[in-house]
This record gives structure tokens, C-alpha cells and sequence, in this order.
């Protein structure tokens, strides 16, 4: 059975190693969402991209760190995305919300 609201949908991108505080960013705003309440929440790590600095990320076998892209998918009713929204603005640096 589909569950179908109306409301909105956010797209946070941002690095595998940007960090919040100590913790991993993306890790922190999983956190901020289950505060909230939010209904909705999903991390997805990409294979390649590039962001706001031009630079290519990917995972290398090479590499010290693990540079991937990372997605984050929030999804609520409006009201609730609204009150989220300027706390992830806050925590954001250097990626994007969409």
C-alpha cells in the first residue's frame, strides 16, 4: 500500500568526510531529522561526482581518506521540512540543499 502526503523533499549534497561538530555531517544531520521528527530520511553515497569546488570525488583503494560524494534524501510534510530547514542551513559549509 503507496502512502502518499504532500509536502516536500530535500536533497543535501555534501562529502563523505565533511563533519559536524566531531561526527561525520551526514551522520549529524540523520541525527537533527530524528529530533525534528522528521518522516523520512536517507543517506546514499555516490560513486563520482564533483561539487561547489570543482574538484572530482570518488573512493580510491589509494586514498587515506574516502572522499565520495554523499546524498541525503529528507522527505516530510511542509510544515515540519520548514522547521528543519534553518538548522541544516546552519550546519551546511560547503555543500547544498536542492
Amino acid at each position: 500500500m503507496a502512502i502518499r502526503h504532500l509536502g516536500k523533499h530535500v536533497r543535501v549534497f555534501i562529502n563523505a568526510t565533511d563533519q559536524w561538530r566531531g561526527p561525520s555531517l551526514y551522520t549529524a544531520i540523520v541525527e537533527q531529522c530524528h529530533e525534528h521528527g522528521i518522516a523520512r530520511v536517507a543517506v546514499l553515497r555516490g560513486v563520482e561526482g564533483f561539487g561547489t569546488s570543482a574538484g572530482m570525488h570518488a573512493p580510491s583503494p589509494w586514498a587515506l581518506t574516502n572522499d565520495a560524494p554523499v546524498v541525503i534524501e529528507i522527505l516530510d510534510a511542509s510544515e515540519k521540512m520548514d522547521g528543519i530547514l534553518p538548522r541544516l542551513e546552519e550546519m551546511l559549509s560547503d555543500g547544498m540543499m536542492w
